[in-house]
């Protein structure tokens, strides 16, 4: 995968979408899927489906008020994660994490990120991978596979597979062929908003857990929207 498109100013961007709030919040960022640190709570996930309206409110708050000047404000914070709809619980720490774990796919491509640097198991890591290149799988929680993962895993992949649902039915079939695109899976060209809001989901539930993967979603989604010619 390549992001070839004014990626130093979106970095900038994705850190600071979510860090006005909750900047005291000093749990301790942990990696490892299997920690007690991503046991699900229920109180605190909201729905996946609200990651590609999210993005559209950021989208729109960039299209009309223009990328904020660095370093941002206190106004321009609260403007961007309002807009957001003030999603999860990501913190700056881990929004940071998520961008800079973006820039490494960036790097080392899509596949290998998730099959090398990830510990999900290896029916999870096939499944983002293919999520990812094919779209929404209706059949994702029928194998025996899917039934045998540990809950996180079960409730991660759901959201990882409506959260590509949303953001391919918003983008369009266009967004699949426009001579823009300018990222690949699996060898194959495909838009950057989408690939990068499932790459965002992942990495953010291996970093903090399910609230930071619907965050994730949504910062993956505004790099990958500038990645693909946005904001000009």
């Amino acid at each position: 995968m390549k992001i070839v498109y004014r990626m130093s100013v979106v970095l900038l961007l994705s850190v600071v979408i979510f860090s006005c709030s909750k900047e005291d919040n000093t749990a301790p960022e942990n990696t490892d899927v299997n920690s007690e640190l991503l046991l699900i709570d229920k109180a605190t996930v909201r729905a996946p489906e609200n990651a590609f309206d999210s993005f559209k409110s950021v989208q729109s708050e960039i299209e009309t008020k223009g990328v904020p000047s660095f370093p941002m404000s206190r106004g321009d914070f609260s403007a961007l994660y309002g807009a957001a709809g003030n999603p999860g619980s990501l913190t700056a720490k881990s929004a940071n994490m998520i961008a800079d774990q973006l820039m490494v796919v960036e790097e080392v491509g899509f596949e290998t990120y998730i099959l090398d640097r990830t510990k999900y198991s290896d029916f999870a890591k096939e499944a983002i991978i293919k999520i990812a290149a094919e779209g929404y799988l209706p059949e994702l929680t029928e194998s025996e596979e899917f039934a045998s993962l540990s809950e996180f895993e079960q409730v991660l992949l759901k959201d990882i597979n409506q959260i590509s649902k949303d953001f391919n039915e918003g983008l369009g079939r266009s967004a699949f062929t426009a001579k823009s695109v300018n990222c690949t899976i699996n060898g194959q060209p495909a838009p950057c908003t989408a690939t990068l809001a499932v790459a965002g989901a992942a990495i953010g539930g291996a970093i903090c857990g399910l609230p930071c993967a619907i965050g994730g979603g949504i910062i993956g989604g505004i790099i990958g929207w500038f990645a693909d010619g946005g904001g000009k």
